[in-house]
């Protein structure tokens, strides 16, 4: 997902005084260019929406929830969404 996009989905999500919580959490635009601005998840996952990647000498399954166009403001799309990505999470071997 483009930094961008990113950031237009932090600032929608905000609720004043609501920060931290779960739902409305949100992060200032300070941090959010800190921790979110360089993505390296193209280099650790080798480019693949699926596979396995090695933390501490463990392999790892991961399976990636494509979210663009947004699937997470409306409950019918989220839903296959959701039960495609965690089915190809399943069919991953370690």
């Amino acid at each position: 997902m483009p930094y961008e996009e990113s950031v237009r989905k932090n600032k929608k999500r905000a609720r004043k005084g609501e920060e931290h919580s779960v739902l409305y959490h949100s992060l200032p635009d300070d941090k959010m260019e800190f921790y979110y601005k360089v993505n390296d998840w193209e280099k650790l996952s080798g480019g693949k929406d699926q596979g396995l990647i090695e933390i501490k000498g463990h392999r790892v399954p991961f399976a990636v929830f494509d979210n663009m166009p947004e699937k997470t403001d409306d409950p019918a799309k989220l839903g296959p969404a959701l039960d495609e990505v965690f089915a190809r999470l399943a069919k991953t071997k370690s």
